[in-house]
């Protein structure tokens, strides 16, 4: 009985996550529909916008490529 109680609970997790992304890719989609989510012309400090959300993205991309391969490693150590 256990046992089913634990996978439902992983089953209903892992749905939730994918809901959620799915979600959220909805709602990203339909705020970009003309192809821009901020508008880099510079009229009222748009561009100003656009190239902070850019260095953002930017480093939080290099940042999770480390972290992933600081998990790899870690978890290839302890495999041999």
């Amino acid at each position: 009985m256990r046992n089913t109680l634990n996978a439902l609970q992983v089953f209903t997790r892992r749905s939730g996550i994918r809901l959620a992304s799915v979600l959220g890719l909805a709602v990203f989609a339909a705020g970009c529909n003309d192809g821009q989510l901020i508008d880099a012309a510079g009229e009222g400090g748009g561009g100003g916008a656009a190239f902070v959300l850019f260095v953002i993205f930017f480093w939080g991309f290099f940042a999770s490529l480390f972290y992933i391969d600081k998990i790899r490693r870690k978890k290839s150590n302890k495999d041999t």
